[in-house]
């Protein structure tokens, strides 16, 4: 079976259950892609044409548990910009600190040491 026969005949049936399954239009379209990825990869091993189709689904199939359970293993987590401060009071508190750290070692130094540090 050529690629583009197999497009023609199987794309619609496999995008609708891809998005029976992942139920989002983006996320269908992408296991759609990746199935005819693989086919085009690996039509040389399907040697019955009429396999293609069950061939197809069992792809989208593997490929739709295979992302839930890495998103199971590594869940995503979304940070609100609310609630971390902007950027330049991070940096403002970072430099604060290092500050007064800074001092605190300048006054352990005895002030031969420490009178050319302020200068440089």
């Amino acid at each position: 079976m050529d690629l583009t026969e197999a497009v023609r005949e199987h794309y619609r049936r496999i995008y609708y259950f891809s998005l029976h399954l992942s139920q989002k239009p983006a996320d269908a379209a992408d296991l759609t892609q990746h199935a005819y990825e693989m086919l085009a990869r690996k039509k040389h091993t399907i040697s019955d044409p009429a396999k293609v189709k069950s061939w197809l689904h069992s792809t989208v199939y593997r490929k739709f548990i295979d992302q839930k359970r890495r998103s199971a293993r590594f869940p995503s987590v979304e940070l609100e910009e609310d609630s971390l401060p902007p950027e330049h009071e991070r940096e403002y508190k970072d430099n604060k600190i290092d500050a007064k750290a800074a001092l605190k070692a300048l006054e352990q130094l005895s002030d031969d040491l420490r009178a050319p540090l302020p200068l440089f």
